[in-house]
C-alpha cells in the first residue's frame, strides 16, 4: 500500500484524489517518523488551559495509521501534561513548504507515563535522548542569568529519568488537508466516523 500511495500525484496541474487523500496523509506522517529531514518530522501541538492555547513544536515520534494514533514524547513534568489533564483535546500541524502542504489533525490525547507502554517506548530511546528527563530542574522552571545557556547534566545516570519520560499518544478522528498552488488552492475536510473517513471538499 505504500508504494501505491508514494505514487499518487500531489501536484497542482494533476491534483491527488479527495478519498485518497487521507491515504496520502498516513503515508507522509509514517515517512517523517523515520525521515529526520521530513517536513512533517518536526510539527507543532496545540493545547488549552484557562489562560487560553497554547502550542509547540514536537517531535513525531510513532504513528498507527490503523488505530488513527500519533505520537510524541516530553518530560511529564511539563506544561502540556497538566494542560491535557484538563483538556485533553489536541490539534496537530505539518506543513511542507516546498510541496506547499499543510496538514491539520484533531484528536483527543492519552498520557502514558511510569506503566508498560511507556517503558516500552523508554527502551527505545537514546541514552542521549534518556539524560534529556533526568535533569534535576523542569521544563519551563524559571532560573538566573548565570544558567541561562543551559547545559544538559552530562554525568547525570539516564535511567534517573524514566520517571519523567511520558508519552502523548493521540487518536485523530479530523484532518483537514491544504496545498497551496498559484493555480488555485485546495483545501480538504475528513472525518472519522462509522469506521471510516469521509472527505468534503472546502473553500481554501
Amino acid at each position: 500500500m505504500a508504494d501505491d500511495v508514494q505514487k499518487l500525484p500531489v501536484t497542482p496541474e494533476d491534483p491527488v484524489s479527495l478519498e485518497k487523500i487521507p491515504q496520502l496523509i498516513w503515508s507522509l506522517l509514517g515517512e517523517a517518523v523515520t525521515d529526520k529531514g521530513h517536513p512533517f518530522r518536526t510539527p507543532v501541538i496545540a493545547t488549552s488551559n484557562k489562560h487560553g492555547p497554547e502550542a509547540r513544536i514536537v517531535v513525531l515520534r510513532r504513528i498507527d495509521a490503523e488505530r488513527r494514533h500519533l505520537e510524541c514524547h516530553t518530560d511529564v513534568r511539563s506544561g502540556k501534561i497538566s494542560q491535557l489533564t484538563g483538556d485533553d483535546a489536541i490539534a496537530w500541524v505539518f506543513y511542507d513548504a516546498a510541496q506547499k502542504i499543510q496538514v491539520r489533525a484533531r484528536g483527543v490525547a492519552r498520557i502514558y507515563n511510569q506503566d508498560e507502554y511507556s517503558h516500552t517506548r523508554w527502551t527505545a530511546i537514546s541514552e542521549h535522548q534518556k539524560r534529556e528527563y533526568a535533569q534535576a530542574l523542569p521544563p519551563g522552571k524559571k532560573i538566573g542569568q548565570e544558567a541561562a545557556h543551559y547545559r544538559r547534566q552530562s554525568d547525570a545516570d539516564p535511567e534517573s529519568g524514566r520517571g519523567n519520560f511520558a508519552v502523548i499518544s493521540s487518536c485523530i478522528h479530523e484532518l483537514e488537508w491544504l496545498q497551496l498552488a498559484r493555480e488555485g488552492h485546495r483545501r480538504a475536510l475528513m472525518v472519522f466516523a462509522d469506521q471510516r473517513w469521509s472527505a468534503q471538499w472546502l473553500m481554501p
